[in-house]
């Protein structure tokens, strides 16, 4: 995908925890979707939804370019961000590459979730019990970074948090990070779009989409180096992440 496929950036945050906020992000992405991966949204239905636990806070995943269970590429940097990292680490991605890795982790919900209706109403003990035997907890983990310096030069991250019954996808939670040692490196948008699950024809299933955008910035003997990029993957409702890529 290229560039002009990407998610328009000024939408809301997507950080979720509470059923307010969870209620209110159902589906309300579903019409911005990239033309090439177009999502049709599923008619609302009334079914029981899992949250997070009260005060959930997920524990992220260290040093992924190290865990065998990730899978990776390579991927080539745009020339300002390959001249502005080398320059100030050098050698550090040579031809310009640095490495991409993607991994899926599936677990049982944890200890407190909490289940409330499409509609916002707490769940009846009947619904919880089934939801509960239903439902799994996913975590996405995407990053990119220079490896032959331990991602010390360059290091976006993109996670995703939440659940899957093999009907229906919800987020639960979405975070970047971005560091690097020399440019300025920050994220300024990361979400999700169709919470819940909606048709993805390019792909033929049914999941959700998340991502990030970023800015790096660099000042080199009175030359500006700037660049803009992003990751986005997405996660189908049997909690497995696919389709991931960049954009510059």
């Amino acid at each position: 995908m290229q560039k002009s496929n990407k998610r328009p950036r000024p939408l809301r945050l997507a950080v979720l925890i509470g059923a307010v906020t969870f209620l209110t992000a159902i589906g309300s992405a579903a019409a911005v979707a990239p033309a090439s991966a177009a999502s049709t949204p599923r008619p609302a239905v009334s079914r029981v939804i899992p949250i997070p636990p009260a005060g959930w806070h997920p524990k992220t995943i260290a040093r992924i370019w190290q865990d065998p269970r990730a899978t990776t590429r390579l991927e080539t940097l745009p020339p300002a961000a390959c001249k502005a990292l080398n320059q100030q680490h050098p050698g550090a991605v040579p031809n310009c590459q640095v490495r991409d890795y993607i991994l899926d982790i599936r677990q049982p919900l944890p200890p407190g979730t909490r289940f409330i209706t499409a509609n916002g109403a707490k769940a009846s003990p009947a619904a919880m019990a089934a939801a509960s035997a239903s439902y799994t907890q996913f975590h996405a983990y995407a990053t990119q970074c220079s490896p032959l310096d331990g991602c010390r030069a360059w290091n976006t991250q993109l996670e995703a948090w939440g659940v899957y019954n093999g009907t229906y996808v919800y987020q639960w939670g979405v975070f970047c990070n971005a560091a690097a040692e020399g440019p300025s490196n920050q994220c300024t948008w990361h979400g999700f779009f169709d919470n819940g699950g909606a048709y993805l024809p390019s792909f033929g299933v049914d999941g959700m989409q998340f991502g990030d955008d970023g800015t790096a910035k660099e000042s080199e003997v009175g030359i500006n180096y700037e660049w803009d990029y992003g990751q986005r993957f997405y996660v189908d409702t049997y909690g497995t992440a696919f389709g991931w890529y960049n954009w510059y």
